[in-house]
């Protein structure tokens, strides 16, 4: 008999919010299941080695390698690119063929294209949604929101981080509210001694050009439209006109620093003369040590559905401030953690993070919260809940 198998999709390896999410489930997951996991990428990136831990790893498609002008030419009018994803493709239906699958799982909603290839497998379908209605408009990768309507289609129970998630999709998708469930992103454990000693905190803090003892405001995460890269240097020129605090750092941790969107937010930066007050560390494999130099977490994003980040600064007890209608930041606020202001009201947002600044007891009081709040989406506690949906589905009760 076929060994049983699930079958794990994701849209990308990069290091970003749901593949991360994903692999911390899945390294919960396997020491704990005897089902075989089974992962397909349909495109690879940064973490793939990190998938290849957790399971059997296939990638479909893979961009041309570069090279001079004549063999890209050459490759392209032989279609080569395409010839390869075929070629992949059809060694990945042989890998399948070996397992029983008994469900399959979208880690997110531009995995359609993969669901479409495994359409024929008979067994429950499921996506963990991360998407919020700009991204679902609007995010192409590969195919936008084509490949979100094929996961609607094909995918019969949704997992979605926030409530936020979910509503759109009820509201605006047509998806029975029965169909819908949520869990939280999961976080893992940190050990808050070893990023709270104070001589090792300063001296990163010092390689990044920010003072001793300097109050810092932290952002995370990639640098573009919906995260509010560009508003974090805005709300950093607003805070240094007030003159009691010229001298506050911003500190940003993530991000490709070679994209031609830094390029944009380091021209405002140049042009504002905060160079010398506004810190991008780009992409980091361990970020914790950079969290630990932040006293305060703006959370300045348009539109996020559950950032990771929130519980992660929050397991080190900073607190956060965020707008309104912008995702699951404002349900992690609302619970203690922070405060919400108006969407896009820089000035409000500015007024808040100074005055929590300015009160140590308030700021601790919210950290203990965030440290409470954070410490139960640990892995060890939310990846239960997550997988008890899939048992559930497996077996038939959903």
């Amino acid at each position: 008999m076929k060994p049983a198998a699930i079958v794990f999709v994701s849209h990308t390896a990069d290091r970003d919010g749901a593949p991360i999410e994903l692999l911390r489930f899945l390294g919960w997951l396997k020491t704990r299941t005897p089902l075989r996991i089974l992962i397909l990428l349909q495109q690879g990136g940064e973490l793939e080695s990190d998938f290849r831990k957790a399971g059997s790893v296939r990638v479909w498609k893979r961009p041309l390698k570069k090279t001079n002008r004549l063999g890209r030419r050459l490759r392209e009018s032989l279609r080569w690119e395409g010839i390869g994803n075929h070629l992949r493709l059809a060694r990945i239906r042989c890998w399948l063929f070996r397992f029983r699958v008994v469900l399959v799982y979208a880690n997110t909603a531009f995995c359609g294209e993969s669901l479409t290839i495994l359409k024929n497998i008979n067994c429950p379908r499921i996506c963990r949604l991360h998407e919020m209605a700009f991204a679902l408009k609007n995010y192409c990768y590969p195919l936008g929101f084509c490949s979100f309507e094929q996961t609607l289609k094909y995918c019969e129970s949704f997992v979605v981080v926030s409530e936020a998630v979910g509503d759109n999709l009820v509201k605006n998708h047509k998806v029975a509210p029965e169909q819908v469930r949520k869990i939280y992103g999961s976080v893992e454990p940190v050990y808050r001694k070893d990023y709270f000693d104070r001589d090792q905190r300063e001296e990163l803090k010092a390689k990044l050009g920010i003072p001793r003892d300097v109050p810092v405001i932290g952002g995370a995460g990639r640098i573009y439209w919906g995260k509010g890269t560009d508003l974090f240097v805005q709300l950093a020129a607003i805070i240094h006109k007030r003159h009691d605090f010229r001298n506050v750092h911003f500190l940003w941790v993530g991000g490709d620093l070679q994209h031609e969107r830094f390029q944009r937010v380091e021209f405002d930066m140049n042009r504002a003369r905060l160079n010398n007050v506004v810190h991008f560390t780009g992409h980091q494999a361990d970020p914790y040590p950079y969290y630990s130099c932040m006293d305060m977490l703006a959370m300045i994003s348009r539109e996020d559905s559950f950032p990771l980040v929130n519980p992660e600064v929050g397991l080190l007890g900073i607190p956060m401030v965020c707008f309104q209608n912008s995702g699951g930041s404002e349900e992690w606020a609302s619970g203690g953690c922070g405060r919400v202001v108006p969407y896009l009201d820089l000035e409000a947002f500015a007024r808040e993070l100074m005055e929590i600044l300015a009160d140590p007891a308030a700021r601790a009081k919210m950290g203990a919260v965030c440290r409470r709040q954070a410490e139960n989406l640990l892995v060890e506690r939310n990846a239960p809940r997550l997988y008890r949906i899939l048992q559930r589905l497996m077996n038939g009760e959903y």
